[in-house]
């Protein structure tokens, strides 16, 4: 954007009106949050399942309202109570929940899948995978 001065009419600019000032802002200056996730699947001594959900944000700016809104393994949704919050995520930083599954999800050593998604205030992530239960 060029802005232009003119004292007397402000509305016109002519030829003898300077540069009052030149704005240019790149896109990365203003900053954007980009949030992934990842998984760990474990086995509890009473048979059920807990999956580490940890959400990394790898943008320019904080991840804000953070929060896992679905998460199944195989066909059985989480005994969690969702939306599950994490809050606002830092550049560069991390922060990791735990899922509970009950352990009709499936016997060790069964192939299954495990699906997790969620949203930020600037967008949204997800996360599907095949999986061997532990």
């Amino acid at each position: 954007m060029v802005f232009r001065n003119d004292a007397t009419r402000p509305e016109v600019s002519s030829d003898h009106d300077g540069i009052v000032g030149y704005l240019n802002v790149p896109a990365a200056a203003i900053g954007q949050a980009k949030a992934s996730v990842t998984a760990a699947l474990s086995k509890q001594a009473d048979g059920s399942f807990l999956l580490a959900v940890t959400v990394t944000n790898s943008g320019t700016a904080t991840a804000q309202a953070v929060q896992v809104t679905s998460a199944v393994l195989g066909s059985t949704t989480t005994t969690t109570a969702l939306p599950l919050q994490f809050g606002d995520i830092a550049v560069n930083g991390s922060k990791t929940l735990s899922l509970s599954f009950p352990a009709s999800s499936g016997v060790s050593g069964a192939r299954s899948s495990e699906q997790v998604s969620g949203t930020y205030s600037t967008g949204s992530f997800s996360l599907g995978q095949r999986v061997v239960l532990p």
